[in-house]
This record gives C-alpha cells, structure tokens and sequence, in this order.
C-alpha cells in the first residue's frame, strides 16, 4: 500500500474548515472527530502481523462471511473500568461523548465502527497473566481501516485540540505517511512448544472429579446449568506470528468472526463461532449456542450425529435454557421478539444447535442496558445465572479473564456487535493460555464434557499440528 496523502490532506483541512466554529477550540476540548476517507487496496488487513507486533494497542476483526474487517490501531481515548459499576461506567461514559462526536459520515447508511475492545467474564481485578486487560477495557483508535467487500476506508481520531488546523493538518499527514512504512512480508518463523501443562491423564482425572462435583452441587443448590471451563498452558519458544494464526482461521474456520486484541504485553485472539449480539438502527439480532456435537470423518456419519444432536433431550433442554434466559433478559427493553430456529450452526470439528432473537429497542434504550441485562448468558455460565456464577468462583482453579467474555465494537449512535470471546487463548510473555468449556445439566457425563472440551480447546491447539503438545 502507498498512500500520497496530498489529496487527503486537501480533503482533511476542508472538514476542518467546515467546522471551525468547534474544532481547535478550548470550550470543545472534549469533543472526539473523526474523519473518514478512502483508500485503494490494502495488503493490511491480511497480514496483521507488523502492527500486532509493533503497535501497544491493536484491535483486528473479521468477518469472512460478510467480507468485513478492520484492524484499529493506536489510542485517541481510552475507556476502562475494574469493579462491579463496569457495564454503568461504560454506559454513563457513551452517554457523555454521544452529543460530542463530530464525524463526517452518515452513522446510518455508513455505520463504523469507533470503540473496540472487551470486558472480562467478571470483574475479577486479577494480576498474573491478565494483567494487561481490565474488567472493562475499550478504547478509540487513532486509526481503523476497514475492508467492506471491496472497498476500502480509514477513520482518523483524535480530542478536539486547541491547535491551528495548520498544526493538525500537519501532524494528520504526518501521521498517514507513517503507513507507507509498514511491512507486508511474511515471517516463516517456526514456532516450538517448548512445555505443556493441562493435557496429562491426571490433568483429565482432576477435571472430571470437578464436573462430578459441579452436578452434585447443582442437584443441591437447583441449578439447571452450569458451563465449567478448562485451561491448558503452553510455553512457546517465541511471540507467534499473527498472520499465520490469521490464515489458519480462514482455511479451518471460515464461518466464524476472527479477532486479535493487543493491550501492551498481551495478545487475546481467537475464532468464535458465538456472535452475542448485533444492534443497529434500533434492531437487535441475539444469537443463542448451547448443545454441541462433534463433526463426522464421513457425509454418512456427519447425517447421524447431527440427527443424534437434533433429537437429544439433553442437549434441547440446554440450548433451550439459553433462549428463555435471553427472552426473559431483553423483555423490558424490546417490543416483540421473534424466534427463528436455524437449527444448527456447522463447524470445522463441532456443530452447535442455534436460535436467532431478532426484536427492536425501546425508545431511550441504550445498547449497554441491553447488554447487561443478557451477560453473562446461560451459554457461558449458566442458570440460574447468580447461583451458577457463584459456584464457578469456587470450582474453577483459574481466572477467566477474557475468556468467554465480551469482544467487540460500537459507536456513539447506538450501533454495535458484540461476541463471545470461546475458542481463544490469551498469549502474554511467551506463555499461551487455551480455554475451552463445556455445558453441564442434569444427565451430563464427566467423560463426554472432557471430550468436548477437548474438541474445543483444538480450534488453537491443531495450529500446532507436529508438535508435541504432550512433551
């Protein structure tokens, strides 16, 4: 990609010049702009690889199936919050900046995305590993380009600044120029999984006694579900290479959204199949995965387990449990919700049952209030959710972290499309952290979850096909 930023620079210094009455001023100091313009093809969004590894704050997303991604990049606000108040910080925070964004595109025929980042399963103010990421941890990026079917755009962000337009015209084309130095080539560097904690037969003993545990106290505590997790830790020889990583999701699991959030020290990423849910134009779409089965070696024996998943008592009523708590969550906020059963959602190793929730917001209804009325879902923790969420505290041996959290974006005009952050891992100081869950109710087996888990936990691990995961 090389960008001569002459011309955009002319249109940059005509937006500025339209809106002199705000820009540069210090009454409007809080203000965020953004300006949007366009580019030709990019090699960018890729290969992430240069700006994962060179930028402190990235975020990548895409989505295969609607030829939609973005990569973010660089801070013009940031937006994070530990403790309990989270979801009304946020929502307090989004309601501040709604009436102070100046743009110069159309929020509902061009909707972009202006805030990315995640919050954890719960606040959990945890060190170690997930030190980099807090309970609530969002932020505006400096720079996003975005890759819609075929064109391409770019937003730049920044804080209304008491500066001349010459001044900020300056340090834009400056800026822009910068891309003109990223590098495209691609690393063949080798990857060695130098020890493995997780995996042995006595790591898999620990984790059924734990399942067996979590279903007698369900029976005794009249919890209807519980989704409990599993970590495996790898210790790599070197930082991965995030273009391969990239690759690799787009050949094993084109159907999913891909994402890569880096904050300072930490790289979060992962191929969920589990969009939570999308808010536009006042429309909200919920999807609802519970009840999983693995995918046949043949078409014969694919037909069979799917009939087998499809007629399951067990794994109906767990994916039904998911779809009532979402109706019961969104009730007060939409007018009526319509339930469209897909039924089924194939993977490359996994298929799920699925149901799409499509409603409207209420008036004075802001995204925030909707999500935190629907998270943590049953799919994730459980149901009853309170009392499933405090018997994870006690069984689980690890922080979650980002793990089964909130990924996604939004802007300040109510539009946002949030995910559930499975099939991830979370890469800090060489040392990579696999997470996978699994849904217990009534009837679950201790051996069929472990084989689950481990179906999920290889959406990352088969990355490493040749090596020794067991060493």
């Amino acid at each position: 990609m090389t960008i001569v930023p002459g011309k955009i620079a002319d249109n940059f210094s005509s937006f500025l010049s339209e809106r002199s009455s705000i820009i540069g001023k210090q009454e409007f100091a809080d203000y965020l702009i953004s300006f949007k313009f366009s580019i030709e093809a990019t090699e960018l969004l890729n290969n992430p690889n240069y700006l994962l590894k060179n930028y402190p704050k990235v975020f990548y997303f895409e989505n295969p199936n609607e030829k939609i991604s973005f990569i973010a990049f660089g801070s013009a606000m940031e937006i994070s919050e530990n403790g309990l108040g989270r979801f009304s910080s946020l929502s307090k925070t989004y309601k501040e900046i709604k009436g102070k964004t100046i743009c110069n595109w159309d929020q509902k025929t061009e909707p972009m995305p202006l805030v990315c980042g995640g919050m954890k399963f719960t606040p959990e103010h945890s060190e170690d590993e997930w030190i980099d990421f807090k309970d609530s941890e969002w932020f505006v990026p400096e720079f996003l380009i975005m890759k819609n079917q075929n064109s391409f755009s770019v937003l730049y962000n920044f804080l209304n600044q008491s500066s001349s337009p010459k001044k900020l015209i300056e340090k834009f084309t400056q800026r822009v120029e910068t891309f003109n130095n990223f590098q495209f080539n691609k690393e063949n560097n080798s990857v060695k999984i130098l020890s493995t904690k997780g995996l042995s037969p006595k790591d898999k003993k620990k984790w059924k006694i734990l399942v067996s545990d979590a279903l007698d106290k369900m029976n005794e505590l009249s919890i209807s579900k519980i989704v409990a997790s599993r970590r495996v830790d790898l210790v790599l020889s070197e930082e991965l290479n995030w273009t391969e990583i990239r690759d690799y999701f787009n050949v094993h699991y084109p159907d999913c959204y891909f994402f890569f959030f880096r904050n300072n020290n930490s790289i979060f990423f992962g191929a969920t199949p589990e969009r939570l849910i999308r808010i536009h134009d006042k429309k909200i779409i919920i999807d609802a995965m519970a009840g999983s089965i693995v995918r046949g070696k043949t078409e014969e024996e694919d037909k069979k387990l799917e009939s087998e998943m499809l007629s399951s008592s067990k794994l109906n009523h767990e994916h039904d449990l998911v779809v009532h708590q979402f109706k019961r969550a969104i009730a007060k906020y939409v007018t009526k919700i319509f339930t469209h059963k897909v039924p089924f959602k194939k993977l490359h190793n996994i298929q799920h049952l699925h149901t799409s929730l499509q409603s409207e917001l209420l008036e004075d209804t802001n995204l925030f209030e909707v999500l935190e009325a629907i998270y943590p879902t049953a799919a994730v923790c459980g149901e009853p959710r309170d009392k499933a969420l405090s018997l994870l505290k006690k069984l689980e041996l690890h922080k979650r972290g980002l793990y089964s959290g909130i990924i996604g974006y939004f802007n300040f005009f109510n539009d946002g499309e949030f995910f559930i952050g499975i099939r991830s891992a979370l890469f800090h100081e060489n040392k990579l952290y696999v997470y996978a869950g699994s849904g217990l109710v009534e009837g679950s087996d201790p051996e069929d979850e472990f084989e689950e888990t481990e179906v999920k936990l290889n959406a990352i691990l088969n990355f490493f096909d040749g090596q020794n995961k067991n060493k």
